[in-house]
């Protein structure tokens, strides 16, 4: 599909989402899916992880309405199991350690859900969650060496 034809119907389901649901997630997935097709990455992280937070609210809402039918998501079809919200859960996270989105805490938040849930992205939100893990790793490292550093800068200044 054409660049043109893609923003076309990028614009038609921004419309179609303002007569929606505040719990749509079809028309925030097939924007997400768009924009990553243009390569508009920040843009779709950010239709990802509005899946993610609508799935997660309907989720709690429903809990606290009743706890006892929630736990079945079968008895109570508004409730999203993790494995509906998955492949958003690694899209964002992925975004954030791989094309410079930062947020690390958050991409482990979200990928530690999906790796211990029965969702088919869970192995490869496991493999995920260690880089990610070793990324944070080696950004407090540099950090100890940038305040070791800044420190006898200042003493031999001094």
């Amino acid at each position: 599909m054409c660049r043109r034809r893609l923003q076309e119907a990028i614009e038609c389901l921004k419309r179609a989402l303002l007569g929606a649901d505040v719990n749509e997630v079809t028309i925030n997935l097939k924007l997400a899916k768009l924009h990553d097709d243009l390569e508009e990455y920040v843009e779709a992280e950010a239709y990802h992880r509005r899946v993610v937070d609508i799935s997660r609210a309907t989720r709690k809402a429903n809990d606290v309405g009743s706890r006892i039918e929630t736990q079945f998501s079968c008895l109570n079809p508004a409730v999203k199991p993790i494995a509906e919200y998955a492949k958003s859960c690694v899209y964002v996270a992925r975004h954030h350690l791989q094309r410079g989105g930062g947020d690390l805490e958050l991409a482990q938040e979200y990928l530690e859900k999906v790796a211990v849930s029965n969702a088919e992205d869970a192995d490869t939100a496991t493999e995920l969650v260690k880089k990610v893990k070793a990324e944070i790793k080696l950004k407090v490292e540099e950090s100890k060496t940038m305040e070791t550093s800044s420190a006898q800068g200042e003493e031999r200044d001094g």
